[in-house]
Order: C-alpha cells, then sequence, then structure tokens
C-alpha cells in the first residue's frame, strides 16, 4: 500500500514537470521532426483529396474564415513589421527601391541595379555620419552651408546687377 502511494506520488510529480514549459521547451529542442516530417508526406499523399475537401468545406463554414483572418492579424502585423525593420536594417534591394520611388512616378522595375547599390552606399554613408555627430554639431554644418548659399547668391546677384 506505501509502495503504491508512493509510485503515486512520483508520476503526479512527473506529470506537473511534464505540464511545466521548460519541459515542452526542452523537448521541442531535441524531438528528431524528421522522422515525423516523413509520416506527415506519407499521410498526405495517401489522403491527398481527402484534405483538400475537408479543408476547403471547412473554410466555407460561416465564420470560420472571420476568425482564422483575427487569430493570424496580429502575428502577420508583427512579423511585417519584423521584417520591415530588418529591410531597413539591412538595406536591401527592395527597401533602397522602395525609397527611390517614393513620391515618384518610377516603378520598381525602372531602377537599375547600379542605382540600387550607389544609394545603398550613401545610406551607409549618411548613417555613419548621424551615428558620429550630435545634432548641435549637425545644425552647426547646415547653418554654414546656408549662409554659404546665401553669399554665393548674393555675390551672384550683385554680379548680375552690375552687368545690367
Amino acid at each position: 500500500m506505501e509502495s503504491v502511494d508512493k509510485y503515486k506520488e512520483r508520476r503526479k510529480k512527473y506529470n506537473a514537470y511534464r505540464r511545466t514549459e521548460e519541459y515542452k521547451a526542452k523537448r521541442r529542442a531535441t524531438r528528431d521532426l524528421s522522422k515525423d516530417r516523413e509520416r506527415w508526406k506519407k499521410y498526405y499523399e495517401a489522403n491527398k483529396e481527402q484534405l483538400k475537401t475537408y479543408h476547403t468545406e471547412y473554410m466555407l463554414r460561416p465564420g470560420v474564415k472571420e476568425r482564422y483572418k483575427e487569430l493570424r492579424r496580429k502575428e502577420y502585423i508583427e512579423k511585417g513589421k519584423k521584417r520591415g525593420l530588418d529591410n531597413i536594417k539591412n538595406i536591401t534591394d527592395s527597401y533602397v527601391k522602395m525609397v527611390l520611388v517614393k513620391h515618384t512616378n518610377l516603378t520598381y522595375k525602372d531602377i537599375p541595379k547600379e542605382l540600387i547599390e550607389v544609394k545603398r552606399l550613401e545610406m551607409l554613408i549618411r548613417r555613419e555620419y548621424l551615428a558620429n555627430t550630435t545634432p548641435s554639431e549637425r545644425f552647426k554644418e547646415s547653418k554654414k552651408k546656408y549662409l554659404l548659399k546665401k553669399r554665393k547668391l548674393l555675390t551672384k546677384e550683385n554680379q548680375d546687377e552690375k552687368r545690367n
């Protein structure tokens, strides 16, 4: 009787441990999925038509498609944001094209590979510049440039007046 109680107690502890996230994560990490994949492939090949008809019938039920979309919506949004941020961080071709096409009448097809590479280099240089300077330094530089342009314009205007 005592050994049966000990066994039941051990079993309770083991089952409680199996319900923990730590155990589930460890099991997922060590599980060999190749056998499962082979078994799933065989089952799918054997029952391909039946599975397709079941799936289409299931999706045609009222409210199923909307529920499915709603459940996946947040996940898709998060993945999209992450992908977009990765594109920006890594300066991918698609991101560079998007920047070049924005606010123009160009299409993605209009942009040659060389232009993408040049724009990527420009973006890298700009990022490096912004990372190594403070906003006040950049403001001073832009003010200097503005004043120089103003002087050039004034001198050009003076030259034009003298000519006339």
